[in-house]
C-alpha cells in the first residue's frame, strides 16, 4: 500500500449490495464531496463538489448497504482511487477499504460483529510454574469464573 486517501462526504443515494459470479459481495454508493471554505472577507464559500464512485467488498460491503442511506455523512478510507472523464467532467473511483459514519454531523452506535469461534473443552488447567494443577472445569461454566474473577479484580 503506497498511501491512504480520506474522503468526508454525503451519499447521494442508499448503497446498492450486489454478489459478483464468485460470490463475493459488493456495495455500490456515490459519495459527493462538498469542500468549503472561508474567503478573504471572512464569508463562507461553497468549492467545487468532487463526486466519487464508491465500490466496497465482503462484509464491509453487508455492513454498509445495511446500516448506511442517503444524505449519511460518512468518512471513506481508500487504498485505490482512480480519475476518470464523464463527458465534460472529471470524477474518481475507488474501492474502500474502510467506512465510518462521521460524527461531526450524527450520533452513531457501534454493534460489532463477531465471528462464531468454537472454544475447545478444557479439562484440567494447571500452573505452568509450579506444576500444580488448577480446576476441572469448561470455561463456559459462569460460576467457576466468578471467584476468580473478583480475586483478580481486587488486586
Amino acid at each position: 500500500m503506497l498511501f491512504t486517501c480520506v474522503v468526508e462526504g454525503n451519499l447521494t443515494a442508499d448503497p446498492v449490495l450486489k454478489t459478483t459470479d464468485k460470490g463475493h459481495t459488493v456495495a455500490n454508493f456515490r459519495l459527493i464531496h462538498n469542500p468549503r471554505y472561508r474567503n478573504g472577507a471572512g464569508d463562507w464559500v461553497d468549492g467545487k463538489a468532487v463526486t466519487i464512485e464508491v465500490a466496497c467488498w465482503r462484509k464491509l460491503a453487508e455492513h454498509v448497504a445495511g446500516g448506511l442511506r442517503k444524505g449519511d455523512t460518512v468518512v471513506v478510507e481508500f487504498t485505490d482511487i482512480r480519475a476518470y472523464a464523464n463527458g465534460q467532467f472529471s470524477n474518481l473511483i475507488g474501492n474502500a477499504s474502510n467506512v465510518s459514519v462521521s460524527m461531526r454531523w450524527a450520533t452513531a452506535a457501534s454493534a460489532k460483529s463477531r465471528p462464531e469461534i468454537a472454544r475447545p473443552r478444557v479439562d484440567s488447567v494447571g500452573d505452568a510454574w509450579t506444576g500444580e494443577s488448577g480446576f476441572s472445569r469448561h470455561p463456559d461454566d459462569v460460576e467457576s469464573f466468578t471467584a476468580d474473577r473478583e480475586t483478580v479484580d481486587a488486586f
